[in-house]
């Protein structure tokens, strides 16, 4: 049992919003940018300025700065040059972790769209992020602890300790293995200051759950060339070896009727 499970349900509830808070604006600052969306994060990370939260930032921090810098088009830019296409900074985890398996990203596909299916997040084409992107990664993570304050709520005992190790096993198999990956990668490009800083950040966010958690998640490899992110990919098994397969796996959370709270 967590330390936080041995408090208040009051705390334990305000600990996870807050928790929740955190992960959700990092997705969003791992998200492509639209219009408006620079000065949009700004606001929720000012509001994440609190010192009664665990999602805090200290008031001047330099996350918050950096996103009060850039203007849209060059904010679009940057996102564009450091994280679409062939990058170093590849913000899909098949680009770490599927593409070192012999059965390439397949499996490691299927099993974080598992874990969406389950908590009734299905997928659809409505978005152009896959499953594995770290923006969809943070902002899943960012529900199970809305859920599992829900059920705290509630009174769902049951409930909340499913969803618990939920949170834990998706740390340990998925997200977790993002910690220390970006930030050098974005160092090494000289990007542009939000999203270093807010690499940093997440590394630190990851941190804390790690240890709150008590988990210990298996680091990413060296990036390897992710198969995903070619215009098209070969299929080993396809007709003479050259069956083509459509690149994009679209995700999009949609609520399903029944799903686990």
């Amino acid at each position: 049992m967590s330390t936080a499970q041995t408090q208040s349900p009051e705390l334990q509830i305000s600990d996870l919003l807050a928790r929740a808070y955190r992960f959700r604006i990092l997705g969003t600052c791992f998200a492509y940018p639209g219009l408006g969306d620079g000065a949009r994060i700004h606001q929720a990370l000012e509001a994440a300025v609190c010192p009664q939260t665990l999602a805090v930032l200290p008031s001047g921090s330099a996350v918050l700065e950096a996103w009060a810098a850039l203007d849209d088009e060059t904010l679009r830019a940057e996102y564009t040059r450091l994280f679409m296409g062939r990058t170093p900074c590849s913000l899909h985890a098949a680009t770490y972790a599927g593409s070192t398996q012999l059965a390439g990203p397949g499996p490691l596909l299927a099993d974080i769209s598992g874990f969406y299916q389950a908590f009734g997040l299905d997928t659809s084409d409505e978005d152009a992020e896959r499953p594995d992107h770290l923006a969809v990664q943070l902002g899943f993570y960012g529900i199970l602890l809305v859920k599992e304050a829900y059920a705290i709520s509630e009174g769902w005992g049951g409930h909340a300790e499913v969803t618990h190790k939920a949170v834990a096993r998706f740390l340990t198999d998925h997200l977790g293995g993002w910690q220390g990956v970006l930030l050098p990668r974005l160092r090494e490009q000289n990007a542009a200051s939000p999203y270093p800083e807010t690499a940093a950040w997440l590394d630190e966010g990851l941190a804390d759950e790690c240890a709150r958690l008590g988990v210990d998640p298996t680091p990413f490899k060296r990036p390897l060339e992710d198969p995903l992110q070619a215009d098209e990919f070969i299929c080993p098994h396809g007709a003479g070896g050259s069956a083509r397969v459509p690149a994009e796996q679209p995700v999009h959370f949609e609520h399903r009727e029944g799903a686990q709270h």
